[in-house]
């Protein structure tokens, strides 16, 4: 088989295995199963007519550290989390929002600034800041690293198509300087 050949089979394969890595995350980082099943078992359709605030549900958190964690599936409302006296906890305006709380009774509502009705789907979860804290940061880490897999894998095929594609001189060349050891030294 053709050396150059070879470097674009290893680099779409080092490419696969990132994105692999990338698209099984929900199979091997901690917490997210917790995490989806919350969302999961909390969830409300509704529709907000223009203009609105709507009180979509009541939580009660029993514990210290906890965190009220809010997805929608609409960036144009705004999350609000009331105190059971309806004062304003904390509030959110791209339909997300996580924070931790204390012990409490607590109202979340969601606002619908615009001029017409929007359906929205609505997630929560109430679960300890710790799982919360962990999963994003576990995430992140797994994330970067499968992306620098990815990249490392697009890297080492460009070599090899580019090596194939220009075989005469440019490829003569980057094999030169590919098994140069050193490059500081001048030649004689």
């Amino acid at each position: 088989m053709n050396k150059n050949l070879s470097f674009v089979l290893v680099g779409i394969l080092i490419f696969v295995i990132g994105l692999a890595g990338n698209l099984l995350m929900p199979f091997y980082l901690p917490y997210y199963h917790e995490l989806d099943t919350e969302l999961v078992n909390h969830s409300v359709n509704l529709k907000i007519n223009p203009v609105t605030t709507e009180k979509v549900i009541n939580v009660t958190t029993n514990s210290e550290n906890n965190t009220i964690y809010v997805v929608t599936n609409n960036t144009n409302v705004n999350i609000f989390v009331y105190y059971s006296n309806l004062t304003l906890a904390l509030n959110n305006s791209n339909g997300f929002i996580a924070a931790k709380v204390s012990p409490g009774n607590y109202i979340i509502a969601v606002n619908n600034p615009t001029q017409v009705s929007q359906y929205v789907s609505f997630h929560y979860a109430v679960i300890p800041a710790y799982e919360l804290t962990n999963f994003n940061s576990y995430s992140s880490i797994a994330g970067t690293a499968t992306e620098f897999i990815m990249a490392i894998g697009i890297v080492i095929a460009g070599i090899g198509l580019i090596k194939i594609m220009f075989g005469g001189r440019l490829g003569t060349k980057l094999d030169k300087i590919l098994q140069t050891p050193e490059r500081g030294k001048k030649r004689k």
